[in-house]
């Protein structure tokens, strides 16, 4: 029987390993940045969708009974829309918003701002903290 010598590949998986970690460590921290941010996205949305329909309650019932037509108090819109923004923030606070009301108070809409801070990517020294937008419109309309 005889031995067969094998010395030559000693230690090359460690160097693979050595020089991949660093980007697949990455590329994990990206992706999960990523999804981060996805995920404020869909908060920045669903936010402003719930601060424009609790804005689209603050109908004026003055102008609704006397038959003018539906449409809301501008300033009850307002204070009804950065309440539920107000409410919106304590869970995170980091969550701002504008409402505006047009068409003679029949349309709504509110654009929400949350910011994103990166856990990982940051680190590394990239770019600064990204902001969420969402943006909803709510229109009222006699049924």
């Amino acid at each position: 029987m005889r031995r067969v010598r094998t010395g030559g590949d000693r230690g090359r998986v460690s160097v693979f390993v050595a020089v991949a970690m660093p980007a697949i460590l990455l590329f994990l921290a990206l992706a999960w940045d990523v999804s981060g941010y996805l995920r404020a996205l869909y908060r920045a949305d669903a936010v402003a969708s719930e601060a424009a329909r609790a804005a689209g309650q603050a109908v004026d019932l003055p102008r609704l009974l006397r038959g003018d037509g539906i449409g809301v108090d501008p300033d009850g819109a307002r204070r009804a829309a950065e309440a539920y923004l107000d409410e919106a923030g304590l869970v995170d606070a980091r969550v701002s918003g504008r409402v505006q009301v047009s068409g003679g108070g029949s349309r709504l809409s509110v654009t929400v701002e949350v910011d994103y801070r990166p856990l990982l990517v940051h680190a590394f020294g990239f770019g600064s903290p990204p902001v969420a937008t969402g943006q909803a419109e709510a229109l009222l309309v006699a049924g």
